[in-house]
């Protein structure tokens, strides 16, 4: 078995299964960053890590229901 997220491609043949997640608790992950030391200062790697802090900070009771969410 393998939690995987809902827009990864699965091939037709694939006995796959997907299962709405719902109910309390809502299902969460976590998101480790890890950057080489000084690769921090790159633009490209900046602001990735600012969007990833942005996202962090906002309350997830704000976020829409995962069906309203863009693709």
């Amino acid at each position: 078995m393998a939690l995987v997220p809902r827009l990864l491609p699965v091939a037709a043949d694939h006995p796959v299964v997907r299962v709405r997640l719902h109910g309390t608790p809502q299902p969460s992950r976590s998101i480790l960053t890890a950057v080489r030391s000084g690769s921090g200062d790159h633009p490209a790697v900046a602001l990735g890590l600012a969007a990833l802090g942005e996202a962090a900070a906002r309350d997830p009771a704000d976020a829409p229901p995962a069906g309203d969410r863009p693709r």
